[in-house]
């Protein structure tokens, strides 16, 4: 395994509907991946498969790195047009994580503003037999740069 990365290979789905035989990218409504714990809670990492036609096979390669040490499994999902799903589970585990930072320095200039008030106006409606009042107060605030 390339560090960081799985790779699942020949994943293949047959319909049990004659006319469709082998699942292929034109025939699936679902070519996904999800990744989960050893205990099984939901990594958030997910994706979709690739076809290859002349192979007529599924395959991914999925970026691991992310994830800290412990054991995992993917859950590679494939259906076809009638719901028909083919799922496979793959164990795998992360020996080695690591955590690379990157330290970045930011210049950062402080403007002080002051709102200055120029106008106030208030506009008060009444009418309708519910008794609707709507009150629309309009401030305008202009920034002064001190």
């Amino acid at each position: 395994m390339d560090a960081g990365l799985v790779t699942l290979t020949g994943l293949t789905a047959t319909s049990s509907y004659g006319s469709i035989g082998i699942v292929d990218n034109l025939e699936a409504v679902n070519s996904s991946y999800y990744i989960f714990t050893s205990t099984g809670t939901y990594t958030g990492l997910s994706g979709n498969l690739s076809f290859d036609a002349p192979s007529e096979e599924w395959s991914v390669s999925i970026d691991v790195s992310s994830l800290a040490e412990g054991d995992y499994y993917v859950v590679a999902v494939i259906s076809d047009g009638i719901n028909e799903v083919s799922t496979a589970h793959f164990d795998f585990t992360v020996e080695e994580a690591t955590t690379t930072t990157t330290t970045t320095t930011t210049t950062t200039t402080t403007t002080t503003t002051t709102p200055v008030l120029l106008d106030t106006s208030m506009l008060i409606l009444l009418g309708g037999a519910g008794f609707v009042v709507v009150i629309v107060i309009l401030v305008a605030l202009k920034k002064r740069q001190s």
